[in-house]
């Protein structure tokens, strides 16, 4: 892996307009582009600092943002509103009359599917505090009503 090693000569590129990242060669061995951290004393004398964060931006940044963005819903995209409750109960009575309740996990699911989330936690915290205004409880893991 590279090491820190502050530049002293300044690339030739033109901040004022579009940095043209692809044009731009990275050497591995190299900490440009690979290693900013615009706190580190290396980095913060380096003459191409500037340069060298648009570079790590482009390459290590965006690419986790990305894959974040594609496997999780962030939270402020998050919608309990758009549960059907009452679709849910009427799944909770079929279900006992059919002599096996709606498990708790299988709820969790339902209303991720329905509020657009992965976050399991938050659904499960958002189901404990509804339940009882639709005269649902959860007893070892099923639910039931009330």
């Amino acid at each position: 892996m590279a090491t820190r090693k502050a530049k002293n000569t300044k690339s030739e590129i033109d901040l004022l307009k579009p940095v043209k990242v692809p044009e731009i060669k990275i050497d591995d061995k190299d900490c440009f582009g690979n290693m900013w951290n615009p706190q580190d004393k290396d980095c913060s004398i380096c003459a191409d600092a500037e340069v060298c964060g648009i570079i790590y931006q482009e390459h290590h940044i965006k690419p986790k943002r990305e894959k974040f963005e594609k496997e999780e819903t962030p939270l402020d995209l998050m919608n309990f509103n758009k549960v059907e409750w009452d679709k849910i109960v009427q799944l909770v009575k079929r279900y006992q009359e059919e002599g096996s309740p709606l498990l708790f996990d299988e709820l969790v699911d339902v209303v991720c599917n329905y509020a657009s989330t992965k976050d399991r936690v938050t659904a499960e915290i958002y189901i404990t505090k509804i339940l009882p205004e639709y005269n649902l409880v959860e007893k070892g893991g099923q639910i039931c009503n009330s």
